[in-house]
């Protein structure tokens, strides 16, 4: 059951990946084709993101409630819709509605695949493998993402909408495999839609208020601050590029190399034991220094691609690392998803109201004192975050690992009262 388990996580993972991967490398380069301007092209992303947090609490909880397969089929079938807005558009409204067809989808998978994981390995009492699988799967969804994003930036010098319509294949092979989903949970099977609507609410609210025990806190401000000054080079680093190279597939080779540095940057992590909140924090002040520099060494292109790449090596692993922090503290099965998507959802104001600042700085004043500013305001906070750590011990022996038993009983509490409510 393990390895089964982790196989179809896998390739769950890195086909949902690889969908989005496919287009990355020429995603703005896409849109100023299309004729918008950084601005713009800022102002549309960070629709996307607005329209991502309000979904991300009740979705993650209808993973929760209603089964992980459901959520999963539902996200690509959106994604699927997207990449095909995204292909045949050619306005700014037009590419809105894209990337609020992308961000109903993103928000079903977001939690919905990891809490899958949990479930089985907690079923199979091989919870301690979570770590490792999410370090080893996101090293494979980069490796795979590699081959994927350079034949999308080779496609675009064809035809710039190659790439979307090639991502639409790649999420139809992941809605395929996500039908064969199997979960070890089966309570949501059994609700009517009245006491389904009611448990909702309920795991909604023991969600929401595991979120703001001290330690889950903690690992929603340090995402918030990665989060919110990542935006810069997600966005800039294209047309920032461009400067120096006149093709699309050579932003493919670029894309390359970032991978291949986020890939080192998880193994030396791992080979490191770099584990916990404290290494989240040394992440993001490597990453926020490795803005700084990118803004501060224009217009060398070799320095700045060097320090580009030292972002992303430090980049590679925040992400599996946050999501092991959180899955360790996180136990409970009922509401797993609704944390994750409680987190998800203020990374991703924080990620709207980046991407804002940005284009304003960027469009009024110049591309290298975006990097510049969000690059130190990282630093800056990562810095304040350590220091306000170093005096939490309840934190740090939490980070060690936990479960809160008082959410899970409210919540069980809260499974008794929606049941007697319908039958009463």
């Amino acid at each position: 059951m393990v390895r089964k388990t982790i196989r179809l996580y896998t390739i769950l993972a890195v086909l949902m990946h690889c969908g989005i991967a496919g287009v990355y490398a020429v995603y703005v380069s896409f849109l100023l084709h299309k004729g918008l301007d950084i601005l713009q092209i800022c102002l549309v992303l960070s629709a996307y993101y607005w329209l991502l947090a309000p979904l991300e609490c009740p979705t993650g909880a209808i993973a929760d409630v209603y089964g992980r397969r459901t959520a999963v089929v539902l996200s690509n079938v959106f994604l699927i819709l997207s990449m095909l807005v995204f292909a045949f558009t050619g306005d700014m409204l037009g590419f809105v509605g894209a990337v609020a067809l992308k961000a109903i989808g993103r928000t079903y998978a977001n939690g919905a695949l990891d809490s899958f994981l949990a479930d089985r390995l907690d079923a199979a009492h091989a919870s301690r493998l979570m770590p490792a699988v999410l370090k080893k799967t996101e090293v494979q969804k980069t490796w795979w993402s590699l081959g994927v994003a350079f034949v999308g930036s080779g496609l675009a010098d064809v035809y710039m909408a190659l790439p979307w319509i090639m991502s639409i294949g790649i999420f139809t092979g992941a809605l395929i495999v996500a039908i064969g989903m199997r979960e070890v949970r089966t309570h949501h099977a059994k609700f009517s839609f009245r006491e389904g609507g009611e448990i909702l609410v309920n795991t909604v609210r023991a969600g929401l208020r595991h979120g703001r025990e001290p330690y889950v806190l903690m690992i929603v401000v340090i995402s918030a601050v990665f989060w919110l000054a990542t935006m810069t080079p997600n966005v800039l680093w294209q047309p920032y590029a461009k400067q120096w190279l006149p093709y699309e597939s050579a932003l493919g080779v670029v894309w390359v190399g970032s991978s291949l540095a986020h890939l080192s940057g998880i193994w030396v992590a791992t080979k490191l034991k770099m584990r916990g909140l404290r290494s989240l924090v040394l992440f993001i002040a490597v990453v926020g220094t490795g803005i700084v520099c990118t803004g501060l060494f224009y217009p060398s292109p070799y320095l700045i691609l060097i320090v580009y790449l030292v972002h992303q090596a430090a980049r590679g692993p925040f992400d599996p690392e946050k999501k092991a922090c959180l899955y360790r503290h996180v136990r409970n099965q009922d509401i797993r998803a609704t944390v994750a998507s409680f987190v998800s959802m203020v990374q991703h104001i924080c990620a709207a109201i980046g991407l804002t600042l940005t284009g304003l700085v960027a469009h009024y004043v110049s591309m290298q004192k975006a990097f510049f500013i969000s690059g130190l305001t990282m630093v800056v906070l990562s810095m304040i975050i350590l220091t306000i750590l170093g005096g939490k011990s309840d934190i740090a022996k939490m980070d060690r690992g936990g479960d809160d038993r008082r959410t899970g009983n409210r919540l069980a509490r809260g499974f008794a009262r929606a049941r007697a409510n319908v039958s009463g």
